[in-house]
């Protein structure tokens, strides 16, 4: 059979691919990041290339649904073949990288923490004496061409891909320690690894299929993992914190111990946003803990960051042109029509500015609505008022950069709580880098010993309490 290149382009990264390859395939094997939204099965239209030279397999009759709004030239990534070859542009431009570096001791001994997100992986390097920080980075995870979500990429798993997520987490991994340590990723000595349960499971190459069905068990994950990187030094330990319950996960218990949330006499909340929303109420010497699925709403959409979209429908709820049902005012001179039919918002002047539509309004309302119903469940469990928390914490590397006002002001965290709401930031990676510059907390015993699972997926009232919870307002709705 032959082999073709196919050249993505502003990089010029080539993959020599066999014929009836998709371009989706050979963006992986050059190492570019296409993010396919739903996991490459052709209905959601992100992997778009456009093809600059060269020629594709005509599109099959999947590939031609997805295509009916696009411009001349431009094929679906995940089901275009490869016949020839071809030099692609993908459409949707990859996440941006961020490095940030400080000085080092010549010679420093050096650990590391990273928090292995959904849509990022973060990476912080710290000289082990003193605890000076090196450098920090932050890459896209390069799962995202394998879909957004993490049971999207468990679906994909199970189809057969568990080896190429693996890869792709492990590749995310050794990014940002490479770039956080400015090049000296042979001098870390350890590295510990928090994300949730799917994301620690799929780096440690071990089975994730118990997450993709009820009772969603998470799966058992070895304290370290041998990433076989040529640039780690063999005396190198890579550690993944493992989950506490079901999709609840080593992100969380990270955030609880960078926290010291055993300290606290009264009960204190922590809420970590991002694509999987997770819970943690410590209460009375005992931890409760819920997930829900919040999508991929909070990771924004054209032109907006999560944070920013979140917080732009809080100020149209403001100007009144957004209802706390969540309709676009068509009274509005900001609000049109677009050419599906569909109530869109023009947020700025000219025609660059974003574009919200009402369907991305639906999306972040459900998104919400899953946090503030999995808060008010673990709350209930636990027979705690959210008057009588001392402590809440909205953290992750999303829900850090959410602003207050705008959360309370749509709902998703009870007015009551306002007073005592902090925006801690990542604390999944803050707690990975102080577990590899310390060891385990004393206190992590004292929080697992006693953990209660609230099951929302298999709760019959769930499906109920997420529509009560739609409205984009404030409330102070008790559990």
């Amino acid at each position: 059979m032959s082999r073709h290149p196919v050249t993505f382009e502003p990089s010029g990264a080539t993959a020599w691919v066999d014929t009836g390859q998709t371009v989706l395939a050979a963006g992986r094997a050059a190492g570019v990041l296409i993010e396919a939204t739903c996991g490459g099965r052709g209905v959601c239209g992100m992997c778009g290339v456009k093809v600059l030279e060269g020629t594709l397999a005509p599109p099959d009759r999947d590939e031609l649904a997805g295509l009916t709004r696009a411009p001349a030239g431009v094929r679906l990534a995940c089901r275009a073949r490869v016949v020839g070859p071809v030099r692609v542009r993908p459409l949707i431009a990859a996440r941006s990288v961020q490095v940030s570096s400080g000085p080092r001791v010549t010679g420093s001994r050096l650990v590391a923490g990273v928090d292995l997100g959904t849509t990022n992986v973060s990476a912080a390097v710290v000289e082990l004496a003193g605890g000076r920080e090196v450098g920090r980075a932050t890459v896209p995870n390069r799962q995202a061409s394998f879909g957004a979500d993490v049971m999207t990429r468990i679906s994909v798993a199970l189809e057969g891909e568990a080896n190429a997520l693996t890869a792709a987490a492990r590749e995310s991994v050794a990014e940002a320690l490479f770039l956080a340590s400015g090049s000296a990723v042979g001098d870390i000595e350890q590295a510990v690894v928090a994300g949730n349960s799917a994301m620690a499971a799929m780096l440690a190459g071990v089975d994730s299929s118990s997450l993709a069905t009820a009772p969603y068990v998470a799966p058992e994950t070895p304290d370290t993992v041998d990433p076989g990187w040529a640039a780690l030094r063999s005396s190198a330990t890579l550690r993944v914190l493992g989950p506490i319950a079901s999709f609840v996960g080593g992100d969380v218990l990270a955030g609880l111990i960078a926290l010291d949330v055993a300290s606290h006499r009264d009960p204190v909340l922590l809420v970590d946003v991002g694509t999987n929303a997770e819970i943690a109420l410590w209460a009375h010497g005992r931890l409760t803990v819920a997930s829900a699925a919040a999508g991929p709403a909070f990771e924004g959409v054209r032109g907006l960051t999560g944070s920013e979209l979140v917080n732009s429908i809080a100020e149209l709820r403001v100007r009144g042109t957004l209802g706390a049902d969540g309709l676009l005012d068509t009274a509005s001179p900001d609000v049109f029509t677009g050419e599906d039919g569909v109530r869109m918002v023009r947020l700025g002047d000219g025609d660059d500015a974003p574009i919200l539509s009402q369907l991305d309004v639906r999306s972040v309302q459900l998104a919400k609505a899953a946090v503030r119903v999995a808060m008010e469940s673990v709350l209930r469990t636990a027979g705690v008022d959210a008057a009588r928390l001392a402590r809440v914490w909205v953290a992750g590397a999303f829900g850090g950069a959410l602003d207050p006002e705008a959360i309370v002001g749509i709902g998703m965290i009870p007015r009551a709580v306002r007073d005592v709401l902090e925006m801690p930031g990542n604390t999944s990676l803050a707690g990975a880098v102080s577990v590899a510059l310390s060891g385990p907390a004393r206190s992590t015993e004292l929080l697992l010993a006693d953990v209660r699972h609230v099951d929302l997926p298999n709760d019959p009232a769930f499906t109920r309490r997420l529509m009560d919870s739609l409205r984009l307002e404030a409330e102070d709705r008790r559990p």
